[in-house]
């Protein structure tokens, strides 16, 4: 017995050793994502992830949240099916449920494929591992953005994007016979998820929220249909008139409909009449998030649009506007930014 101490030291020793050095490749911010999955993976098929609980779930939330933070996408650094596969296998064991009954997108072929993406914007939206519900609502949510911001962008004639606003706000399943065959699928799963939504939410906490959501939706996509006119019309509106209408047509005021509904435990009346009364004292803090999140969204994209000849974009606008360069242009988004970041801020 006591010639074998020594060497059940030696083990202890090499294995503590060894467990730091997993920790450190684990918690390594170096290394690109896929290769820490890997890592990951690899430790659960050896049944060793409980020596490591707590540095797996903290390199899982820095992973999924550098997607949505930082622009740091999975797929850029290994385009595969295996890293998708890993990616929402991993997220599943860990309690970040991945939604993929989002059939819609393959029926549609004009709309694009961003489930994944989506899906990791709702991670960094809603990164806690029990909150599974509400995150998958939440990716849904946005799949959905996109795809009927592809019906207008894309599919849609001027007067059948007419009719499409029309019954979104109106709301009534009827109206989906005026509708052409590919935009009756896209609202039948607009109104099919929307209503299981406030469906769950009733069972839950009590309230009916559909006339919120449907007050939502109805705003979204008369913004884009606004936005879709100026195309199909060749119309130039002013830098002023774009920005009224971006606030809206960039989606901040849905999502944060949503997420008031899906995060907040008891829901007040006083909420609820704000949400409906475009005048309230919450409007303006909503308008700068907004304002923010579309400038923001333009100063990423402009160059892009401007080399593919796209318009719908405020530094475009205020170039044509003003006859000012790009750089000036930038220079006046960055300052409205700045302005409503101030005023949100005293809001």
């Amino acid at each position: 017995m006591y010639i074998g101490r020594p060497q059940d030291e030696i083990q202890k020793h090499r294995a503590k050793k060894l467990k730091g050095e997993i920790k450190a490749m684990i918690g390594d911010t170096d290394v690109n994502s896929l290769t820490i999955l890997e890592l990951i993976d690899d430790i659960q098929r050896l049944g060793l992830s409980h020596h490591f609980q707590k540095d797996i779930t903290r390199a899982l939330d820095r992973i999924f949240l550098s997607v949505n933070g930082n622009g740091t996408n999975l797929t850029d650094q290994q385009i595969s099916v295996h890293a998708t596969a890993l990616c929402f296998m991993l997220c599943r064991q860990h309690g970040y449920e991945a939604s993929q009954d989002m059939g819609l997108v393959k029926k549609l072929s004009f709309t694009r494929d961003r489930l994944m993406e989506c899906f990791f914007w709702s991670v960094g939206i809603v990164s806690k591992p029990k909150l599974s519900d509400c995150r998958k609502s939440a990716t849904k949510l946005a799949s959905f953005i996109n795809t009927i911001d592809d019906v207008y962008d894309v599919y849609g004639y001027l007067d059948e994007l007419q009719l499409f606003t029309m019954a979104v706000d109106r709301w009534d399943i009827k109206a989906v016979e005026t509708l052409p065959d590919d935009m009756k699928l896209s609202f039948l799963a607009l109104y099919n998820t929307t209503n299981e939504m406030a469906y769950d939410i009733l069972k839950q906490k009590e309230v009916n929220i559909i006339p919120y959501l449907t007050r939502a939706w109805a705003d979204l996509c008369k913004a884009f249909l606004v936005e879709a006119k100026w195309c199909f019309n060749k119309e130039t509106p002013t830098f002023k008139a774009y920005l009224e209408n971006a606030v809206v047509s960039i989606s901040g005021r849905l999502i944060s409909v949503h997420a008031y509904f899906l995060l907040t435990e008891t829901i007040t009346k006083e909420a609820l009449e704000c949400l409906l009364d475009q005048k309230e004292s919450y409007q303006p803090l909503m308008e700068c998030l907004s304002l923010i999140f579309r400038l923001s969204n333009d100063l990423g994209t402009s160059k892009i649009e401007l080399e593919r000849g796209e318009s719908v974009n405020s530094i475009l606008y205020y170039m044509h506007e003003t006859e000012l360069s790009e750089q000036e242009a930038r220079k006046h988004i960055k300052k409205l930014i700045g302005e409503a970041w101030k005023k949100m801020n005293k809001e």
